[in-house]
């Protein structure tokens, strides 16, 4: 009878009409009760009593069915109130005793007590169910609400990265149309600067093939055509009228000098830097002339010793196309640069600005020829070289260390072309010694001396002991 409901073993009952065969069983027994002898009456009251027992038991197992469809706890009150005073008072056909029914009972009880602690926690537990179901249901509306907003959020960055990649898209492309259109100027440029570069390789060399006479752009001679055999001998009569006549106007105009002997330093090392910056600028202009003429792979004897002599030709003839101007600033900075004479450049930059460009002038000049002609360096402190220097006429003449120099001698291939000029004093060895072991003139062609002996005053006691 697996799989039966209530409902359908309910109409089976009704359909079969087994209960109407109880009925009439009884009627015949009825009818036949007074014929029959007593042992007949009793096998037919034992038929009766087996029908009803089968009737009895269908009855229970639609009661179970009943109850089984109202749940675990269906039909409990009616069992209670109605089935167990039925047992307890003989409603079965069975003889039961008293303490089994009491056994019984209380199990029964027991059952459905615990039955009903078990559905008073199974409330509970619905009850906290529910709430956690209202609060997942919560959760789960929050979670909606959030994702349609991202999803929005979403939907308009993606909008927005759309705008910028097709912003970026035709910024691309403009950029490529620039760098092709740069590509094509470059190509231009590349050729135009092939045809200068071979243009200027025909000057030069139309330069070097005729020789010219050069034109020094000097002071007293703006307007005349020097050769180049006699330009040496012209710069050094220039440089000559530099010490002469610029250096005493310079030395006049001067601001802020505590004495003489600071005005003399001060001019001393504008002529310093006159010649260092020129070197340095020939020596980059030299530098990028060979990189222009470099035609064939770098490292060609042949071809550097031709370039260089090319850009030497060159740089003799054609000094003055350079631009002296350029130079001043360089001068300036470098004299700022000078610890001891910088806090006089500012107050004295307007008035010394003519005897830079003067002195850059014939300095150029005299590093453009071949061999050079340079300064020797000047060491304070350092022992007087009477071939190169001869002592001023407020110097003591007995002593034979340097105190500072005035003007700067000139040499060329170690010879001495030019004297210049010097202060000696007698001076302490203390003083000696820190002016000897301070580092010579950068960019000078001449290597350090060392004084071979210090002046301490001896000359001018020989002499007094000799005048006894």
């Amino acid at each position: 009878m697996a799989g039966t409901t209530f409902v359908g073993f309910l109409s089976r009952l009704i359909a079969t009409g087994e209960f109407k065969s109880l009925h009439e069983q009884l009627t015949t027994f009825f009818d036949a009760s007074y014929r029959n002898s007593c042992e007949e009456n009793t096998v037919f009251c034992c038929d009766l009593i087996e029908l009803h027992a089968k009737l009895q038991g269908q009855l229970f197992y639609l009661l179970e069915l009943c109850s089984s469809e109202g749940g675990i706890y269906g039909g409990s009150e009616a069992l209670k109130k109605r089935l167990l005073p039925w047992l307890c008072n003989g409603f079965v056909t069975a003889r039961i005793i008293p303490e089994d029914v009491e056994v019984v009972k209380e199990k029964y009880e027991l059952m459905i007590k615990k039955m009903d602690e078990d559905l008073s926690a199974s409330k509970v537990e619905a009850a906290e169910l529910r709430i956690k179901l209202a609060d997942a249901e919560d959760e789960v509306r929050g979670l909606r609400q959030q994702l349609q907003e991202n999803q929005q959020g979403d939907y308009q960055e993606i909008g927005e990265l759309r705008k910028k990649l097709t912003y970026t898209k035709n910024e691309l492309v403009a950029r490529e149309c620039q760098i092709k259109e740069l590509n094509r100027e470059i190509l231009e440029l590349k050729r135009e600067n092939s045809e200068l570069h071979g243009r200027l390789q025909k000057k030069i060399f139309e330069a070097v093939a005729e020789p010219e006479p050069i034109r020094l752009v000097t002071k007293p001679y703006v307007n005349g055509i020097v050769p180049y055999h006699s330009r040496s001998a012209k710069l050094v009569e220039r440089f000559a009228e530099l010490y002469k006549n610029d250096r005493i106007q310079v030395i006049n105009s001067l601001r802020g000098m505590s004495d003489n002997s600071t005005a003399e330093r001060f001019v001393f090392s504008i002529v310093e830097e006159c010649f260092t910056v020129s070197k340095l600028e020939q020596h980059r202009m030299r530098t990028r002339m060979n990189q222009a003429l470099q035609t064939g792979p770098k490292g060609d004897p042949k071809e550097s010793d031709k370039i260089n002599e090319l850009v030497d030709n060159y740089m003799k003839k054609n000094t003055e196309l350079y631009d002296i101007e350029t130079l001043i600033p360089d001068v300036i900075k470098s004299l700022y640069r000078n610890s001891t004479i910088a806090p006089y450049v500012s107050c004295n930059e307007k008035n010394i600005v003519p005897f830079v460009r003067e002195v850059l002038r014939v300095a150029w000049a005299m590093i453009s020829l071949d061999p050079p002609i340079d300064l020797p360096a000047a060491l304070e402190g350092d022992v007087i070289n009477d071939i190169r220097y001869r002592r001023t006429y407020d110097s003591e003449f007995s002593a034979t260390t340097i105190d500072y120099f005035v003007w700067p001698a000139l040499i060329r291939e170690r010879k001495v072309v030019a004297k210049g000029e010097v202060v000696t004093r007698r001076i302490s060895p203390q003083r000696t010694k820190k002016a000897i072991t301070s580092t010579p003139r950068p960019g000078s062609t001449e290597p350090y001396s060392r004084p071979s002996s210090y002046d301490l005053g001896f000359g001018s006691m020989s002499s007094s002991w000799s005048g006894e």
